[in-house]
């Protein structure tokens, strides 16, 4: 799914988003589509996910969320991932609101 490019297939597992669905965390908080590819767990300097003993599994674990009493005529511009970022195992994120 990852290298095929197909984000959307792996909203289902996402811990976010079952979170905000369930009500178990940040109810009332909005964020746009994650149509970026996941933002964790790369080798550190690479565009590769990780290829250590534990394997990670790779996920969103950089967001931008936001809320409030006018959170609803917010107007999300754009909401990326940063992938030539290489000096971490995750990517940034940046949105423009």
């Amino acid at each position: 799914r990852i290298s095929k490019g197909n984000w959307k297939s792996l909203h289902q597992f996402d811990q976010l988003l079952m979170a905000q669905a369930s009500c178990q965390a940040f109810v009332g908080f909005q964020e746009g589509e994650l149509s970026f590819q996941p933002t964790y767990k790369y080798d550190a300097g690479t565009n590769r996910y990780d290829t250590s003993e534990k394997q990670r599994v790779p996920s969103w674990c950089d967001r931008v969320l936001w809320s409030g009493s006018d959170a609803a005529s917010v107007a999300l511009e754009a909401y990326l991932s940063c992938q030539a970022v290489l000096v971490s195992d995750h990517k940034p994120v940046a949105a423009l609101l």
